[in-house]
Order: C-alpha cells, then sequence, then structure tokens
C-alpha cells in the first residue's frame, strides 16, 4: 500500500505542475509576441490552448482512473517515470536497510 501511496502522491504532484503550466502557457506565448496578435488572434490563441487543457484533463483523468483501479485491486505496477522516480524520492532508509524490506 506504501507503493501506491507514494506513487499517487508524485503523480498528483507531477499533474499539478503539468496542469499549472499548460494553463500559463497562452499567457505567456501572448506576451512573448509583445502585443502583436490583436484580439481576434488572443481569443484563438485561448481557444487553442484550451482545447489541449481539455485533452489533457482527460489524459490524466483517465490514467489516473485506470491506475486508481488497479490499485485498488492490490496489483503492483509501475508507472512510467513515475515509479522510478517516486522510489529514489521517498525511500526510506533507517540502519542501512529499506522499510518496506521488514
Amino acid at each position: 500500500m506504501r507503493v501506491h501511496a507514494r506513487q499517487a502522491t508524485l503523480f498528483g504532484i507531477v499533474a499539478s505542475l503539468t496542469f499549472f503550466v499548460l494553463l500559463a502557457l497562452p499567457f505567456l506565448v501572448a506576451i512573448a509576441m509583445g502585443g502583436t496578435l490583436g484580439t481576434t488572434g488572443t481569443i484563438v490563441l485561448y481557444t487553442i490552448f484550451l482545447v489541449v487543457d481539455l485533452i489533457a484533463l482527460i489524459l490524466w483523468a483517465v490514467l489516473a482512473i485506470r491506475w486508481s483501479v488497479r490499485a485498488g485491486r492490490g496489483e503492483l505496477f509501475t508507472i512510467p517515470l513515475i515509479s522510478p522516480t517516486s522510489d529514489r524520492l521517498f525511500r526510506s532508509v533507517r540502519n542501512g536497510e529499506d522499510r518496506e524490506t521488514r
């Protein structure tokens, strides 16, 4: 169960940071263009990024639900990039041995 909690914690952090960056992208692009977009261009830019945000939301929600169901069944599995990172970040070592192995 600790493995699932570690993976879920890191997945939540990564998902939150990803959404923050995705939501900030249209603003950053509009600033980088120096106001040359005009009103219509800004609306089009924000509309495009809104669609990108919705696709990302659906993707992350599907992945989160799928992994939640698997974890609920007690299945042990790895999540690409998340599992190896969570193993390194959350490993608690005391007296030279991992707590999970005791």
